[in-house]
């Protein structure tokens, strides 16, 4: 990851500004107006996680604070894509909530030595517009006039338009005891108990997570008797979508995690 000149808004991208909302969160404990703006050389840059629903996709874009000082950030980071060849492309860049975040608007993050403010990231598949396939991601720190460089091959990208939302402290959640992951048969008379057939479409849910929250996701699982999930378009919530693998004939390990929660809860599901 390298740190380069670049508009104060992200490398050839036109911003659509989305509403801002006064407020101030942190990430530490230190008044944000007695600390410095964190500058580009301070932070580190990376994409975690997936998302994809309705033709959407996302990620969660982390800033980390790598200096040996605390600082803040306030806003939304500017943007840019790179080609393989690391040629700057021609983007629109939107502020505001994605389709799968919403936005807390502009506000000031304080970040510790070693905290982080994350963002969400999203865009479209192609929809008949003209559309961009990138190697890389510019992202400018708000305040900042260079930026980090990272890698991001996501595919084609409907009209060359990335939406993010403003940067918010971190806020790791805690599941409550203990985290299950259930599957059942999806029928138009709701969610039915018990071993599933080749083709059925099956409800994935974590229950357990913290904050009163449950993960929730539909999707048609073993289709043609594959160990193959495919996202349903409407319940985009989990972190990333369930995971199948194949323990013996007909029977599958389903594993998944709830939003913000890096523990993973676990099933076993016959299939006949």
């Amino acid at each position: 990851m390298t740190a380069r000149k670049g508009p104060i808004a992200g490398a050839v991208a036109a911003v659509l500004m989305g509403t801002a909302m006064a407020g101030t969160a942190s990430a530490g404990t230190v008044h944000a107006a007695a600390v410095p703006a964190c500058r580009t050389a301070d932070l580190r840059a990376s994409l975690h996680g997936s998302q994809a629903g309705a033709g959407n996709f996302g990620r969660t874009l982390v800033l980390a604070n790598s200096s040996h000082r605390t600082c803040t950030v306030t806003g939304y980071p500017g943007l840019g894509l790179e080609n393989a060849k690391h040629k700057t492309q021609r983007i629109k860049v939107v502020w505001g909530a994605t389709y799968f975040e919403h936005d807390f608007g502009r506000h000031t993050v304080t970040l510790k030595p070693g905290q982080v403010a994350t963002a969400g990231l999203a865009w479209n598949a192609p929809q008949g517009h003209a559309s961009l396939t990138p190697a890389y991601l510019q992202v400018t720190p708000p305040s900042q006039r260079t930026y980090l460089t990272i890698p991001f091959a996501p595919g084609a990208i409907d009209a060359g338009t990335l939406r993010v939302t403003a940067l918010t402290a971190q806020k790791p959640v805690k599941p409550t005891n203990p985290l299950k992951v259930s599957v059942y048969k999806f029928t138009n008379h709701g969610p039915v108990a018990g071993p599933l057939r080749p083709g059925d479409t099956a409800d994935v849910i974590v229950s357990g997570c913290g904050g009163g929250a449950q993960g929730l996701t539909t999707s048609k699982a073993f289709v043609g008797g594959s160990a193959q999930l495919v996202p349903s378009a409407d319940r985009p919530s989990l972190q990333g979508f369930p995971k199948i693998a194949k323990v013996a004939a007909g029977t599958y390990r389903v594993s998944a995690q709830c939003p913000a929660v890096p523990t993973t809860a676990v099933t076993t599901v016959t299939v006949k």
